[in-house]
């Protein structure tokens, strides 16, 4: 079978079903697989060759499709170094999206083998969107924007506006030599062809009435949404299905219509609709369904590591027998499928996708990315701490990990070993762009002792030792004592501002905060005690008495000051005898009665209570006996 017949049965095959495994419909698609082009002088053919031509068959404004005339040989055509369709032997056709810049090569040679191809010609293909003209012209006593002649690109939504002088109203529009009734704006939409439109204006004002067109899904109608006609006036409705679709229903006030009808008032076909000499408000709503014949093209773009390859690019459906497009997506070796986007809209990533029940065309996109390793980090922390994540984790190659270290209280961080090596000491650690197995390790201390200071004064008449600010070591105990001078006595001592019992010296324990102390003196009062005796002195017998006699000094204290008598045998407790008062001169006196008291030897003392300016105290004691 010679190449030209394979290709003729290969063709029929596909149009009568899909089979895959053809090299006459067979595409494979790499960003990274062929060179730049085929540049090459060809000897067999002749010093020159006839550079290839591409002749546009259509263009929908996104996607241009082309029939190539190659002279004989196959061809390929380039997107840089992408190749994105190829033929063995003259025709064939191709599409590209609009916009780019795209080169056609004549080869000499099985395209699939590039090794033995040759150049012969090359021609550049710029599809263009297509741009088609409205002119559009008013009336006297009014105006249209925009206005005159317009260049629209094609696809694109186009409205105007119209303006009547004051004490006129729109009369009549036109679009395209067809009346549309007295509306104020009109839209094309999605501009396929060159239009005209025409706007008239007439005095005074006329009746409106609403009618409202609405559109199901997969199309629009226009105009839509809310217009107020004139009396009288016409207006045409026009259905406009999406890509693959076609005008299923046209219901106006209610009523379904059939495709092609003329009722009255309405004119009807497919795919447009005329409310004529409109006297009352009307509604008008259209559903689309699916075009189910056709031939549709599925696009394919694949970034670089990888293909996508399908049997079938361009397929035939019919009412009866959907068509199917199977495309498998083909990364290189060691790396995997990184996005899949099918449509404009990106889906789960795999190596296969189908398009089922083809009724448009479509588009297919992947790119790929390198296979990832795992590695193990092993993080292990000393006593006296913690660290995030601890012992062994694995993680994805290229990612960024970080560890935390946790100090017990009273510790802190020591040291961070990475891969054995010692880095800076921090809170944390971080392993960025991941790409080898790590381990890390933490250790950690105790904290340094802090210090406070305790600030200690003494007021006059004493000292308190140590006096100054001192520097205490955390947890330590500090003593403090006081010393008050001759005649004085320890009157208040404060610490950090409140009163403690009055004693000679104060401990601060387990020192942990800053302190104050501080202490103050008072004049100490004297008091003598002396024995005078009717007998023998310091001797007395049962059933006699002692006579106490003293003195309280200074003598500046007030007459009546209250002294207490205590006694205390030999071997036993301090008890009190009774108590007497000081007389104008300072003088106290108590007599004793010795009764029934026990034979012994006996110590007798005074006490002065005390004030609040001078301090209680004792008199030295006396040593008496009773036989």
């Amino acid at each position: 079978m010679t190449k030209k017949t394979f290709l003729i049965a290969a063709v029929l095959t596909a149009v009568v079903g899909l089979t895959f495994g053809f090299t006459t419909t067979a595409s494979a698609f790499s960003a990274s697989s062929y060179p730049a082009g085929y540049t090459s002088a060809c000897t067999c053919h002749g010093p020159a060759a006839t550079n290839p031509v591409a002749t546009l068959n259509s263009n929908n404004g996104t996607t241009a499709m082309y029939t190539v005339s190659s002279g004989g040989t196959e061809w390929a055509v380039f997107n840089g170094v992408t190749r994105l369709a190829w033929h063995l032997g003259d025709g064939g056709q191709f599409s590209v999206p609009v916009g780019g810049t795209y080169t056609l090569y004549a080869v000499l040679g099985d395209p699939l083998v590039h090794s033995s191809q040759q150049g012969l010609g090359k021609t550049t293909v710029i599809p263009v969107a297509p741009h088609f003209t409205i002119t559009a012209t008013a009336g006297s006593n009014g105006s249209i924007s925009p206005a005159g002649s317009l260049s629209a690109t094609k696809g694109a939504d186009v409205t105007y506006t119209f303006t009547p002088d004051t004490g006129y109203h729109v009369a009549a529009v036109t679009v395209d030599s067809a009346p549309v009734g007295g509306v104020a704006s009109y839209t094309f939409t999605n501009v396929q062809i060159a239009h005209t439109i025409a706007v008239t204006f007439a005095p005074g004002a006329v009746s409106t009435y609403k009618i409202t067109a609405t559109a199901g899904d997969h199309g629009g109608i226009n105009p839509a949404g809310d217009k107020q006609l004139a009396a009288g006036g016409s207006i045409v409705y026009t259905m406009q299905p999406a890509q693959g679709y076609r005008v299923a229903t046209i219901t106006v006030d209610g009523v379904s219509l059939p495709p092609t009808s003329t009722a009255g008032s309405a004119i009807c076909s497919q795919g447009w609709y005329t409310f004529l000499n409109v006297v009352e408000p009307h509604t008008i709503s259209v559903t689309f369904k699916l075009n189910l014949a056709g031939w549709f093209t599925v696009t394919p773009y694949a970034g670089e590591h990888g293909q996508i390859w399908m049997a079938q690019q361009t397929v035939l459906a019919s009412d009866t027998a959907p068509a199917i497009v199977s495309c498998s997506i083909i990364p290189d070796a060691g790396y995997h499928v990184a996005t899949l986007i099918v449509d404009g809209a990106p889906v789960t990533p795999a190596t296969w996708y189908n398009f089922s029940n083809v009724r448009a065309g479509h588009s297919i996109a992947a790119t790929f990315a390198l296979d990832l390793l795992h590695f193990n980090i092993t993080a292990t922390a000393g006593a006296h701490g913690a660290i995030s994540h601890a012992g062994s984790m694995v993680c994805t190659q290229g990612t960024d990990v970080t560890y935390t270290f946790t100090p017990d209280s009273g510790y802190h961080v020591a040291a961070v070993t990475v891969g054995g090596s010692s880095v800076a000491v921090a809170s944390s650690y971080t392993f960025t762009n991941l790409q080898a197995a790590q381990t890390i390790a933490v250790t950690f201390e105790a904290d340094p002792p802090l210090h406070f200071t305790i600030a200690a004064s003494a007021g006059a008449n004493g000292g308190i030792s140590p006096v100054g600010s001192l520097s205490a070591t955390q947890g330590t105990d500090v003593t403090y004592t006081f010393t008050p001078s001759s005649g004085y006595h320890v009157a208040a001592v404060t610490v950090d501002g409140s009163s403690v019992a009055v004693a000679s010296s104060y401990t601060f324990t387990n020192v942990q905060a800053v302190h104050t102390i501080a202490v103050t003196f008072s004049r100490s009062a004297k008091i003598s005690t002396a024995l005078s005796f009717k007998s023998s002195p310091y001797t007395s017998y049962r059933g006699h008495k002692f006579v106490f006699t003293g003195k309280i000094s200074p003598s500046s204290m007030r007459t009546g000051t209250r002294i207490t008598i205590w006694i205390r045998k030999s071997g036993q407790a301090w008890r009190k005898l009774g108590t007497v008062y000081t007389n104008m001169y300072d003088n106290y006196s108590y007599t004793l009665y010795n009764g029934s008291r026990a034979h012994g030897k006996y110590y007798v003392r005074s006490k002065y209570a005390g004030n609040s300016v001078y301090a209680s105290c004792y008199s030295p004691y006396k040593t008496v006996y009773i036989k």
